[in-house]
């Protein structure tokens, strides 16, 4: 696109997709954004929406720079935001407003980013323990060392995987006596450890985690983020493609025969 052939290439680009939808965009690096830029830049003849949310950016590692977002939707011609949540209860994005519009102007470090307050179209429930209903949103502390002194990273987060244990246990406990409900417009059922969610930022913390709730029995799925390459999946085609570079060789088939994907 900036070679001597570049305008007619873009050109050829657009005619061929003059509408362009470009999702989660606050993954996008500078040099995604210059060719997005570049081929639609009439937009007289051509329409390119962009779609992202700069608190959702993770990509940072592979490239994804939050800056070509904010510098995008300063340049667009025209912006629209969702307003409307189709997942969280009212009670909820009320607590997260409150807890992101205290004292702070501005809830996040970045100053082209703002926290925009939303409303609840489709309440998912409400949690009921002993009959009487639970807040949104709790927090709860950990205790300081005996010497008064904060403890360290890591035994805070061993404290919370602890007390994130203890707390679904009871939880557990609750809802095996059948004092636990959830109930929305389409009625009131038990509350389930299928409802419970822990969210974590490393494989570490969810291994920890997990530990603790087997303490406590309470069973628990791990999706685990390991590398794709280590999957039995990568050897498979690892095996098919040393079988396709030397066919004749009797390792490379007989490795690429007994795969998994060779036996669907």
């Amino acid at each position: 696109l900036q070679g001597r052939s570049g305008a007619a290439l873009a050109q050829c680009v657009r005619d061929r997709f003059p509408v362009a939808l470009v999702d989660e965009f606050q993954d996008t690096d500078d040099r995604q954004w210059a060719i997005f830029k570049t081929i639609y830049a009439k937009p007289d003849k051509s329409s390119l929406t962009l779609i992202g949310d700069p608190k959702q950016a993770i990509y940072a590692f592979r490239g994804g720079d939050i800056h070509t977002y904010l510098n995008a939707r300063q340049s667009a011609s025209h912006k629209e935001t969702l307003l409307g949540n189709y997942r969280s209860d009212a009670e909820l994005l009320s607590a997260v407003h409150t807890l992101f519009t205290g004292k702070r102007a501005h809830p996040f470090y970045e100053p082209g980013i703002e926290f925009i307050d939303v409303s609840a179209e489709k309440s998912p429930g409400k949690v009921y323990l002993n009959g009487e209903i639970q807040p949104a949103l709790q927090f709860f502390s950990i205790a300081a060392q005996a010497d008064g002194k904060q403890q360290s990273k890591k035994a805070a987060s061993r404290q919370c995987a602890l007390q994130c244990a203890n707390q679904i246990a009871w939880l557990k406990n609750q809802m095996d006596m059948g004092k636990a409900f959830v109930q929305s417009e389409s009625g009131s059922r038990p509350l389930t450890l299928q409802d419970i969610v822990v969210l974590v930022a490393t494989n570490k913390q969810a291994g920890i985690m997990q530990r603790h709730l087997s303490a406590v029995s309470v069973p628990a799925l791990w999706a685990d983020k390991s590398r794709v390459f280590d999957s039995y999946e990568a050897l498979d085609i690892i095996n098919i493609l040393r079988h396709l570079l030397s066919p004749s060789g009797f390792r490379p088939q007989q490795n690429a025969r007994h795969g998994v994907l060779l036996q669907c």
